[in-house]
């Protein structure tokens, strides 16, 4: 939601929906990973979890880092042009897909709600993992349709782009450094 949000307010709706989107397709990846086992081997794997936590702390620092370095474009005339959603898009897909607690979640809860008696496992796996992205972007439109419109009066204040683009970044990057020194749940 910090992704969504952050993207939403540094460029309104559009790129809000361009976040909620990347980030539901990197969770159906960690549904896919489910599927055929993947989240199994991270969950149980050391090595693995790490990898992937840290991989994902090191991308999340780096978009910060790209958010407190360079100038947004509200009010102001000569800034750079905003990023293109797909970039955007692809940015939530790797965000959610380098969050090792994603894939555990997936892991811990949808075999809940799986029964083998009722059709074919990986089937039901594919279908609750739709179910749970829908919720999900349900969930996030409203954040960023308020942050969408917080960003619109933004761009009537020609300092206020720049402060909140500084305050994404660094928010990025404590979030980075939260899932970096985050312990391995039990």
């Amino acid at each position: 939601m910090v992704f969504v949000t952050a993207n939403s307010l540094a460029g309104g709706w559009r790129a809000g929906l361009a976040s909620v989107f990347g980030v539901a397709t990197g969770a159906y990846i960690h549904i896919l990973a489910a599927a055929v086992g993947v989240s199994a081997i991270i969950a149980t794997s050391e090595l693995a979890y790490n990898a992937v936590r840290f991989g994902g702390a090191a991308y999340l620092a780096w978009i910060g880092f790209k958010f407190l370095t360079t100038k947004t474009a509200f009010g102001n005339v000569t800034a750079a042009a905003p990023k293109p959603l797909m970039i955007i898009f692809r940015q939530g897909v790797i965000t959610n897909v380098m969050n090792p607690k994603a894939a555990l979640f997936t892991l811990s809860f949808v075999p809940q709600f799986i029964s083998p008696s009722h059709g074919p496992v990986w089937l039901q796996i594919l279908i609750l993992g739709v179910i749970i992205c829908v919720i999900m972007i349900l969930v996030e439109l409203p954040i960023v349709l308020a942050s969408g419109r917080l960003s619109e009066r933004m761009a009537k204040s020609s300092n206020a782009g720049n402060l909140v683009g500084k305050a994404v970044g660094a928010l990025l990057i404590g979030l980075a450094a939260y899932v970096a020194l985050a312990r391995r749940p039990v």
